[in-house]
């Protein structure tokens, strides 16, 4: 209002660039807990993916199988996140100390 500024040119300016930050925040947190609860929720119910396969594996002694099956699970966690981050940096290049160019 100081400024003269609309509403509408408030909220696109000022409110939600500051809150931007907090909300990829919430967003990146909750990558991590969805791909857990996938893999787990493929682990007790399903009859294919990740999860399914971990336990198949663990179920019939093929531990290599296995351990390929969780190191996968953990690239494929990096590399969401990673590309979450990617992201962020994108949406977030204003915010000083960021690391996008």
């Amino acid at each position: 209002r100081t400024f003269g500024i609309s509403r509408l040119a408030a909220l696109r300016q000022i409110v939600l660039p500051a809150a931007m930050p907090n909300v990829l925040t919430g967003m990146r947190i909750s990558l991590g807990i969805d791909l857990v609860v996938a893999v787990v929720a493929e682990m007790i119910t399903g009859n294919s993916g990740i999860g399914y396969f971990i336990l198949d594996m663990q179920g019939v002694f093929q531990v290599p199988e296995m351990f390929a099956g969780i190191f996968t699970l953990g690239v494929l966690g990096y590399l969401i996140n990673f590309g979450f981050v990617q992201l962020e940096n994108y949406f977030l290049r204003w915010r000083p100390g960021s690391d996008a160019h």
